[in-house]
């Protein structure tokens, strides 16, 4: 373990220069400027504001000064359209709110799939089992950006239950919460199912029914481990896919979060704005599958990394 550890660790560092890299070109690269929208702004006003951001330097030369500001520094640089505070500023301010997001939907979709997925895999071709996972496969079938206003025109405009959007306490949580957790609660639910149908009908399982144990025990001590190693392998991809989702989910629901910030900064072409969002993105989710692989080791013993 330690041997692999010391592996992922290296690698840390290279898959992030990648995605700096690419990220960096391929928005620089792209049609138009940060000031070319701005109306009726004069041509030595927007050649004085290139000249004060350094984007009348050459690419190479321009990327050479933001890797260096970032690995000495730490510095993402200023925002090109917030002309008064910088993008580590923004993202610090924004970064909570995301994170509260995703981490509400991520406990959610655990404890709807994981209820749905142990109770489907043992009561196999009941009428639960084929409730939920048709429920599941309309979850995965049915998109964020749907899913949400349907759920703001059901529990805010007609029942009055809850907030249609904002971010102000517990009641402005749920809706955005539940919109981003839903695909994954249902792909949780099946990946449990099908894990907890393969374990049940194990020599070991069948063993613990022999000597009396309960079903709770039998269930929580022995077959749940490895009804879980599917569910660990998808959550390193399923969490990057929360992340994309999130940005949907901020915007429908007037999140002022990370992912909100992300989208206007693209449409403004705020370079600097962009390269912030998409190296924290990037990170976390560097940290989240190597998190992953390491919660993987511990819950199959069969697995030897550094063999």
């Amino acid at each position: 373990m330690g041997q692999f550890l010391a592996k992922r660790l290296l690698q840390v560092p290279v898959v992030l220069w990648v995605l700096v890299t690419i990220s960096f070109f391929m928005v620089r690269l792209a049609p138009g400027g940060p000031f070319s929208g701005e109306k009726r702004m004069p041509k030595e006003i927007e050649q004085a504001m290139m000249a004060k951001y350094h984007l009348d330097e050459s690419l190479p030369r321009q990327y050479a000064r933001f890797l260096w500001d970032l690995v000495a520094h730490g510095d993402l640089g200023p925002s090109y359209k917030h002309k008064t505070r910088t993008v580590n500023e923004i993202i610090a301010h924004k970064l909570p709110y995301s994170l509260t997001l995703g981490g509400l939907a991520t406990v959610l979709a655990l404890w709807l799939g994981l209820g749905a997925g142990i109770v489907a895999g043992i009561r196999q071709n009941s009428r639960f089992d084929y409730a939920s996972m048709a429920i599941a496969m309309v979850g995965l079938s049915v998109p964020a950006f749907v899913v949400g206003p349907l759920l703001q025109l059901a529990f805010s405009m007609k029942l009055g239950w809850l907030p249609v959007s904002g971010w102000d306490g517990l009641g402005h949580m749920v809706l955005p919460s539940l919109t981003l957790a839903l695909p994954f609660a249902a792909r949780i639910a099946r990946l449990t199912r099908a894990g907890m149908l393969e374990v049940i009908h194990q020599d070991y399982i069948r063993t613990a029914w022999a000597k009396g144990l309960s079903e709770r025990v039998i269930v929580l001590r022995h077959a749940l481990r490895g009804a879980l190693l599917p569910v660990v392998s998808f959550l390193g991809p399923g969490i990057a896919a929360m992340l994309t989702g999130s940005l949907v989910v901020e915007r429908i629901f007037g999140i002022p979060g990370v992912g909100s910030e992300f989208v206007e900064s693209a449409l403004n072409r705020d370079y600097t704005l962009v390269m912030g969002t998409v190296i924290l993105y990037g990170v976390l989710l560097v940290v989240m599958n190597l998190l992953v692989d390491i919660v993987y080791g511990f819950l199959d013993p069969r697995i030897r990394y550094g063999a």
